[in-house]
């Protein structure tokens, strides 16, 4: 879709005699098999018009079957016809004005409509929202490599900005505009938990699954080993207690779509890259200081612990649909949580202690002992 998408775009655009400036919008990642991008289309992996032919007259089960070994070092088909659709335009675009805009992973935005405006949870909103609701408790991310976000109203800038440069300065070649916060203000995932997680205890839903708590992880077996015990088994007691008192268990499948979603991230949490941004740094300088305040996409200016607390505020307001006015209800409901989550750890420790040192005399004493002076305190607070 990408690539015939493209060529159909190409065919339209040559029937318009006034045309002044198609731009096209790649993706930072359609050359995700290099450490460093520059701003310039790459030769292909392979002719786009092959795969368009091959596409064409093979079985799905066969042309799935060597999917794998045709996109190579890049994790998905959609970076790899990204990649196939900006040398497509190369090949076709003829005299056609065309530039190819290329932003990172799209978030939350900086300024307008609103600060912190979403309407979807791909890439960090599906993070903050599971998070925030205590269901994503554990990710697998190198906490010190980049994190390449880009709010959505600077890639929207920059595209009209292009566009108008296009059609004045009319290149003689196509210019690629590397639409990245990493060469000019660089965040890592570390910075993100950090001024993120304190958020989401200062703007708790309404509803939660469990105290939002967790943490990245570097290695796939601790991971996978979190994912057993902090995600799946919870919902696999919750899934139980449904089916006792007759309700529609559903937790584990929440999960299967959470990890589902979460394992796409992951080849870009655990990997870094360098873009460089030399046109985009050229054509901010081409502005006026009113035009670059009007249309600003200079990413320099953006201070990222603001950005966070909106955008959590964003997920909260423009996708759980939860009104800033539930916030003072929503801490009272987070702290009974914290405390319900305390308890249960308590609980558990007691059993495990209980089943693993209840042999020993002097260590069932404690037990006793221990339990004794817990339910005297129970009975204290009741009172």
């Amino acid at each position: 879709m990408n690539v015939l998408a493209t060529r159909r775009m190409l065919e339209l655009c040559r029937k318009l005699p006034n045309i002044v400036a198609l731009v096209h919008v790649s993706t930072a990642y359609a050359n995700c098999n290099l450490k460093e991008v520059d701003e310039k289309v790459y030769p292909p992996p392979f002719p786009p018009q092959q795969i368009i032919d091959a596409t064409e007259w093979m079985e799905s089960a066969l042309l799935d079957s060597i999917t794998p070994k045709l996109i190579g070092d890049r994790p998905n088909t959609y970076t790899f016809t990204k990649a196939l659709a900006e040398n497509l335009l190369i090949d076709e675009c003829g005299s056609l004005p065309v530039a190819i805009v290329r932003p990172s992973i799209v978030s939350a935005a900086w300024k307008e409509p609103y600060p912190g405006w979403i309407d979807n949870l791909n890439g960090p909103a599906g993070i903050i929202v599971a998070g925030g609701k205590g269901v994503l408790r554990t990710m697998l991310t190198k906490g010190e490599v980049c994190a390449d976000v880009i709010p959505v109203d600077v890639v929207i800038n920059l595209m009209l900005t292009v566009a108008w440069y296009t059609a004045i300065q009319r290149p003689n070649s196509i210019l690629v505009y590397n639409c990245t916060s990493g060469f000019m203000n660089k965040l890592t995932w570390d910075d993100i938990m950090s001024v993120t997680y304190p958020n989401l205890l200062k703007y708790p839903s309404t509803e939660l699954f469990r105290y939002p708590s967790g943490s990245f992880r570097r290695s796939a077996m601790i991971n996978n080993m979190c994912i057993a015990f902090q995600h799946y088994l919870p919902a696999l007691f919750v899934d139980i207690m449904a089916y006792i008192f007759f309700q529609k268990p559903g937790m584990i499948r929440v999960y299967q779509k959470v990890h589902k979603a979460v394992h796409c991230l992951e080849f870009f949490t655990t990997r870094e890259w360098t873009f460089h941004c030399n046109n985009v740094l050229m054509l901010n300088d081409a502005l006026s200081p009113e035009d670059q305040e009007k249309f600003y996409f200079d990413i320099r200016k953006l201070n990222w612990k603001y950005f966070w607390e909106n955008h959590v505020l964003g997920c909260r307001k423009f996708i759980l649909k939860e009104d800033p006015s539930t916030i003072p209800e929503a801490r009272k409901n987070l702290r009974r949580r914290y405390f319900i989550s305390k308890f249960t750890h308590f609980l558990v420790a007691l059993g495990v202690w209980k089943v693993f040192f209840s042999r020993i005399i002097s260590l069932n004493n404690v037990w006793y002992a221990l339990t004794a002076t817990f339910l005297k305190f129970q009975s204290l607070l009741e009172e």
